[in-house]
């Protein structure tokens, strides 16, 4: 072949890939107005439905006030009723008190006779039985079902129904414990491979982590979730590692694997691994995962993965968690400019 073709040859290849690299730049120019379309529209169909949510629980709100105040208005209406007839039995008997005193004044035992006979005054007096107990226990099962039907309410919306998304965490990544050759945002909400990134800590980079970034949040106790981003990113690994007591950041656990990541979810080119400590097995995952979701639970020693976007459970562990934790991030080795895409924290916009 002629050598002074084979550069035209070559400049023929560029041109022809800049022209298909410039075709698809415009075929992803659509794709920005269709994403801000179709979110309107289900910004729309969720405000509609929480709308409508809310006009039936402002609904069963009025309806329950309603029932307690008609509960009230016909307990009142029945204390009324038993205080007239209890006041008009005194009448009766001030009125019989006035016989009685004119009875014994009376000297006339045919006219005493009389008005005995006449006011039905006997020698047993019997006193008007009164008990409000059994009104007042119906009083308070109607209302203490209401309350009860409110709990139930609670119970289906708040606890049965309640979402991994209410516990979102905002982590934030830590760059002093990034390896060298990974470049951590100004926001410290993405990291991915940068050869060329250099950073203070070398030193102690290189001795504790394999391509990765562990978070600055540290937990002790409590209920936790944090999302991340992984798009279709082919190699990328998330988990958790310990780390000190202390609120320092001397990374004196560190055994030289994933920035000591002990228990961790991995992708490899569209295969899923799962691993706690050395005990590692394949997870067989329906669809692709775009963004990942980490739950862990201190108290219970629970650590969960899932499907950020369905909240499909992945895998759990029953892990250690007796000492401090860190969320880990590696967003592994970049293979010809095909796994440079960024690992990106989620935070939940105001």
């Amino acid at each position: 072949m002629n050598a002074q073709k084979v550069p035209e040859m070559n400049r023929s290849v560029l041109l022809q890939r800049k022209h298909l690299t410039e075709s698809a730049v415009q075929d992803l120019e659509p794709l920005f107005s269709e994403v801000s379309k179709n979110a309107e529209a289900y910004r729309l169909r969720i405000a509609e439905k929480y709308s409508q949510i809310k006009t039936l629980i402002e609904e069963d709100q009025q309806l329950m006030l309603n029932i307690l105040d008609t509960e009230e208005f016909y307990s009142n209406k029945w204390l009324r009723w038993q205080r007239e007839s209890l006041q008009g039995q005194v009448r009766e008997i001030i009125a019989a008190l006035r016989s009685s005193q004119s009875l014994l004044e009376e000297e006339n035992n045919i006219i005493f006779l009389q008005h005995l006979k006449k006011h039905g005054i006997s020698s047993q007096v019997k006193l008007p039985f009164v008990s409000v107990k059994d009104q007042e226990d119906s009083t308070k099962d109607k209302m203490k079902t209401a309350e009860e039907l409110i709990d139930n309410l609670q119970e289906v919306v708040f606890q049965k129904t309640r979402r991994l998304w209410s516990s979102l965490r905002s982590v934030s990544l830590d760059p002093e414990t990034a390896h060298p050759e990974l470049e951590v945002s100004g926001d410290q909400l993405e990291v991915h491979w940068n050869k060329k990134t250099t950073p203070k800590r070398k030193d102690k980079a290189n001795i504790c982590s394999q391509y990765s970034v562990r978070a600055k949040e540290r937990f002790c106790s409590g209920l936790h979730y944090w999302e991340v981003a992984v798009w279709s990113k082919p190699y990328w690994l998330i988990g958790l590692s310990y780390g000190p007591a202390t609120g320092d950041q001397e990374l004196e656990h560190c055994s030289g694997d994933f920035n000591n990541a002990f228990c961790y979810i991995y992708h490899g080119n569209g295969r899923y691994l799962v691993c706690q400590d050395t005990n590692e097995k394949p997870l067989a995952v329906r669809k692709t995962i775009h963004k990942l979701g980490v739950r862990v639970d201190v108290q219970k020693g629970d650590m969960s993965f899932y499907d950020a976007d369905t909240l499909d459970l992945l895998h759990s562990f029953c892990v250690d968690l007796s000492a401090p934790v860190y969320p880990v991030f590696n967003p592994c080795i970049d293979i010809n400019g095909q796994n440079s895409q960024p690992l990106a924290v989620v935070h939940l916009k105001n």
